[in-house]
C-alpha cells in the first residue's frame, strides 16, 4: 500500500500547515491501523516518509510534528530511526522535545 495520495504538497509550505488535511488523513488511516500487520506497517511507513519530507520542506511545522507524533504513537516504527531525524531538526525549539516526549511515554 502506498502513501494514500491525499491533497499534502511538499512542495509548498503553505500546505503543510492545514492541519485539516492532516486530520483527514488520519481518519482515512484509521482502518489501515485498526486492520494491524502489514498494511498497518505499510501505512505507517509511507505516513512517517511524507511527514519527513514535509519536515525537510518546514522543520516547524506543528502540524506536521502533531501527524509524526501520532503515527509513531501506534508503536510500528523504530524510535531509534526516529531520535535520528529529530536530531536533523533540533534547532526547531520545543516542538522536537514535545515530540520525543509523546514518543516515549
Amino acid at each position: 500500500m502506498k502513501s494514500m495520495e491525499l491533497p499534502i504538497s511538499t512542495n509548498s509550505g503553505s500546505t503543510v500547515q492545514i492541519y485539516t488535511i492532516w486530520n483527514f488523513r488520519r481518519e482515512a488511516l484509521a482502518p489501515a491501523f485498526d486492520a494491524g500487520g502489514d498494511i498497518a506497517k505499510e501505512a505507517s511507513d509511507g505516513e512517517l516518509a511524507l511527514s519527513a519530507a514535509c519536515l525537510t520542506e518546514n522543520p516547524k511545522s506543528y502540524s506536521s510534528w502533531h501527524h509524526r507524533k501520532w503515527i509513531v504513537s501506534k508503536g510500528l516504527c523504530s524510535l531509534e530511526k526516529e531520535l535520528v531525524l529529530v536530531s536533523r531538526y533540533r534547532h526547531s525549539t520545543d516542538t522536537i522535545r514535545l515530540h520525543i516526549h509523546s514518543a516515549e511515554c
